[in-house]
């Protein structure tokens, strides 16, 4: 069955090694600076635990990049890690699966991981063995779930007639999820009024859809899984509208907030789940599945919500003045955050600090007087916005 030499190593790429033996130095100097500032400086706890923390870590990190290898063998596999070592028997391995981190290897008796391989280690050296002597358990899993689909009589009267019916639902799908990037894109970069309520009220379209389908849609799917999904279409308004929430909306109290969120709530969670082949608790993967996505149906119940309240609020705002300040700027990852620190004003009692567009922020100085006006809210829940 093994088709290959004798022994075969496959270890991290040299770049891999170089790239951790260069940064070895400074990161030390970072972490042990951190442990002397915690005794001696400003970092305190901070710097006594992290800094240690990270010393562990980045040892960790190095002694597995220099150490960490897979091992073939005329009948078995081997993996070195750091301080560990695990061996498998081929005769024991029923194929292998594979995603953007890891690859796994399954076991014939238990049907579970085996041995988990980092991509970064070789990843194509190892897929080429593994393509070669063991099957693509995803692969195998997406038939058998097309099959079970095709002889399903839910979906045709026969595997012609159901297959006909899957080709159309997955045309169906592709067109759900580019309308729902496409509505993301529009409230996203160019919001108003009829961006809002359309991507407010898409995503519960979509969950009717996937209600509608018996099962054969689902909101989002594995590897293995022949069913078409419409993941973009209910996640990607979602997304959209939490950002400009979270970028646009000032909410002064959230007290009245819940009523709604939960009158909007259960509906949704029974025109979800009552009756659903999808979601249930039978196994695990279907219970985390079902949970996950009554998250969502929450998020998306405040969201809607909270956009509701604001953007189509008739009431007259009271107009209060107040002080800059500070002013700071956020930087993450993937994101910059500006930030303005004012003074009491109105009903607001206490120094508060609310975040602004980059633009706002770049016209205003420390001492400066920014305009806040309040709103009722349409739906009761006070919001603010500032303003020059």
């Amino acid at each position: 069955m093994y088709n290959q030499p004798y022994q075969t190593e496959i270890s991290f790429a040299i770049g891999w090694r170089i790239f951790l033996a260069m940064i070895s130095i400074p990161l030390t100097i970072v972490f042990g600076w951190l442990i002397y500032d915690g005794f001696t400086g400003s970092t305190g706890i901070f710097g006594i635990i992290c800094g240690p923390i990270g010393i562990l870590f980045f040892g960790y990190c190095v002694i597995r990049v220099f150490k960490e290898k897979v091992i073939i063998e005329e009948d078995k596999l081997i993996h070195v890690r750091a301080f560990t070592q695990k061996e498998v028997l081929y005769q024991d391995i029923e194929g292998y699966r594979v995603d953007d981190n890891y690859i796994y290897l399954e076991s014939f008796q238990t049907k579970k991981t085996v041995i988990k391989l980092s991509t970064y280690l070789g990843k194509s050296k190892i897929l080429k063995i593994l393509r070669q002597n063991f099957k693509d358990l995803d692969v195998r899993d997406r038939y058998r779930s097309e099959a079970d689909i095709i002889n399903n009589s839910d979906y045709g009267v026969n595997p012609e007639d159901a297959a006909a019916h899957l080709k159309k639902t997955r045309q169906l799908c592709i067109f759900l999820n580019v309308v729902g990037v496409a509505l993301a894109l529009w409230v996203g970069f160019f919001p108003d009024k009829t961006s809002i309520i359309l991507n407010t009220v898409f995503p519960v379209a979509v969950l009717i859809v996937v209600k509608s389908s018996k099962g054969l849609i689902r909101v989002d799917t594995s590897n293995n899984s022949a069913n078409p999904n419409v993941g973009f279409a209910f996640m990607g308004p979602l997304c959209a509208l939490a950002i400009r929430c979270v970028f646009d909306l000032h909410i002064f109290s959230f007290e009245n907030v819940w009523i709604y969120v939960i009158g909007a709530f259960l509906p949704l969670i029974a025109l979800t789940f009552t009756g659903s082949k999808e979601f249930g608790f039978k196994d695990k993967a279907q219970t985390s599945n079902t949970i996950l996505l009554a998250v969502f149906l929450f998020l998306l119940c405040v969201i809607d919500v909270l956009m509701i309240n604001s953007n189509f609020d008739r009431s007259t705002p009271q107009t209060y003045k107040a002080e800059v300040l500070d002013k700071r700027i956020s930087k993450g990852n993937k994101s910059t955050t500006y930030y303005l620190k004012l003074n009491p004003w109105g009903p607001q009692k206490q120094i508060d600090e609310n975040t602004v567009s980059s633009s706002f922020y770049s016209d205003v100085e420390v001492g400066d007087t920014v305009s806040v006006n309040y709103y009722k809210g349409l739906l009761n829940i006070p919001w603010f916005d500032i303003v020059k």
